[in-house]
Parts: structure tokens; C-alpha cells; sequence
């Protein structure tokens, strides 16, 4: 049995272990997993100011009928006295807009990859972003402002999901290459319901140059705006959740019930539009030029 065991050892060494730290050495792969480490302590320290700020106290429970919510409520009171300072480690880090821009960045790179990016880091973002939505629909049914910004689908409506909607709008208009004008027709409808696989891998966006850094600026460009937009309150905070597949000013609008986010969703579509545009054409032009090659 050891010797069997051995022997496997011996040849995973010998084939798996290059083949490993061949891939781990790539230089890009590596800035992704280096990216995803840097990320894990912020996210640790805003889930715990969370866990802290909003303990998990069952809904209706307002007096101590045993010694568990005899405990819970004491640590409700006491949460809700010093929310605001119990709150402010999940401000400056995971909630804070730098480390929202880092996560961007991350989904941005993953998908580069072939590797669906908002599947990878919703495990982690998606407790606090769900809590942050609680306390935000909390404080809308008392009338009271709402306390945070990166809440809920915030991140997607105003990211990504929008500039994959540009990007169909310059297939549409502006592309000219067989691969491009064919493939709009059946990935354009799913995009408006925020359904981009036929376009991320049509496309494909991943491992395209032409595409990684408008789309990825884009990105960065459209939650920073928001989030700048909603934090001095000429946009409001999200505090509904919806089905994904809402479409983005409708989603922006129920989310927030603010229609001045409708206004900025289409603003930003159009600054992703002409970001874009002339990475596309580039994009576009090349394959025109290999459809001509091919048809010779």
C-alpha cells in the first residue's frame, strides 16, 4: 500500500508539479491570484464590522423568552447604540470605494481569462453587499438615510453589465466583420436582460487585448461616478434586490426608487459607448481583414 502510494506521488511529482508551477509562475494568472489574496483580509475585516453592526436577530423577536435572545437583543441594543463606529472598518475597507474598484478589477481580469469573474468573488462579496441591502431597506421604512452605497447588484448595474450592453450597441451600429454583425443577432437581446455569455465568449473578450482595458476603465469609470454621485446624494443608494435578469435603468430605478439614476445609467451607457468605439473598430478591422484573407 506505501509503495503503491508512493509510486502515485512519485509520478504526480514528476508530470503534475511542472505543468503547476508553470501556470503559477504566469505572470498574469499570478497578478490575478495575488489581486484575490490582497482582497481576502479587507473582505474579513467589513464582514466582521457586519457580523457585529447586525446580529442575527430573527424577525419579530422583541422580548427574551430564553437565555439565546435574552443575549441576541442585548447585543442588538447594543449594536444599534454604536452602529455608526462599529460600522466605519467596513466603510474603509470593503465598502470603501478603493476596495470596490479592487474587486472590479478582479471580475475584469478573471473573465480576460475565460473564468466567470462575478461567480468567483460572489462568495465573498455577496454576504456584505446583502447586509449592507437589509440596513439600507431598513432605514428607507423608517425614513432615514440610507447608510451605504455599495449595497446589493450596485456593482453590476453600474460596471459591467452596462459596458457589455455598449458593446453590443457598437456591434450593432458600427462593426462591419462577418463574426460581428452575425453574432449581435442572437446575443443582443440576452444582453439587455444582463445575459452576456453569448457575447463574452462570441466575441470572445476572453484573452482579447482590444477589449481587456476600455472595458475594464469603463468599468471603474461607471461605479466610480456612481458611487461619487450617491455619496454627495444626487443619486439614491440601492435598497431592493431584483431578478438579475431586470434590465439596467429599469433595475436602476426599482432599486433605488430614484429616477435620477435612470438619468445617470443612460449617461454612463453613453460614455461607455465612445470609450469603447475605437478599440472596437480596431478590433473589428482585424477581422474583417482575416474574413478577406480567408475568402482568397
Amino acid at each position: 500500500m506505501n509503495e503503491s502510494s508512493n509510486k502515485f506521488q512519485d509520478w504526480m511529482e514528476r508530470t503534475l508539479l511542472p505543468v503547476g508551477s508553470k501556470i503559477s509562475s504566469q505572470r498574469h494568472l499570478a497578478a490575478v491570484r495575488d489581486g484575490m489574496t490582497v482582497l481576502i483580509p479587507l473582505t474579513i475585516i467589513g464582514g466582521f464590522a457586519c457580523l457585529l453592526a447586525v446580529p442575527p436577530v430573527p424577525a419579530g423577536v422583541t422580548e427574551s423568552g430564553n437565555l439565546l435572545y435574552t443575549f441576541l437583543l442585548a447585543w442588538q441594543a447594543w449594536a444599534n447604540s454604536i452602529k455608526p463606529y462599529l460600522m466605519i472598518p467596513y466603510q474603509l475597507t470593503t465598502g470603501s470605494l478603493p476596495s470596490v474598484l479592487l474587486i472590479t478589477t478582479i471580475v475584469s481580469m478573471f473573465w480576460f481569462f475565460g473564468i466567470h469573474g462575478d461567480n468567483m468573488v460572489s462568495a465573498i462579496v455577496t454576504p456584505i453587499t446583502t447586509t449592507a441591502l437589509a440596513e439600507n431597506l431598513a432605514a428607507y421604512t423608517a425614513g432615514q438615510p440610507l447608510p451605504f452605497i455599495y449595497a446589493g447588484s450596485v456593482s453590476s448595474i453600474f460596471g459591467g453589465w452596462m459596458t457589455f450592453t455598449a458593446l453590443q450597441l457598437l456591434m450593432l451600429t458600427v462593426c462591419k466583420s462577418k463574426q460581428l454583425t452575425s453574432l449581435v443577432k442572437v446575443s443582443l437581446v440576452p444582453s439587455c436582460f444582463n445575459i452576456n455569455e453569448p457575447g463574452v465568449f462570441g466575441i470572445p473578450f476572453v484573452l482579447n487585448v482590444y477589449l481587456l482595458i476600455p472595458t475594464t476603465i469603463c468599468h471603474l469609470l461607471n461605479f466610480t461616478v456612481y458611487y461619487i454621485c450617491a455619496s454627495i446624494g444626487l443619486v439614491g443608494k440601492f435598497f431592493m434586490t431584483l431578478p438579475f435578469t431586470t434590465p439596467g435603468p429599469i433595475a436602476a430605478f426599482l432599486a433605488t426608487m430614484d429616477w435620477r439614476t435612470v438619468v445617470l445609467w443612460f449617461i454612463l451607457l453613453a460614455a461607455n459607448y465612445f470609450i469603447v468605439l475605437p478599440f472596437m473598430k480596431a478590433y473589428d478591422k482585424t477581422l474583417c481583414a482575416a474574413e478577406e484573407k480567408g475568402e482568397e
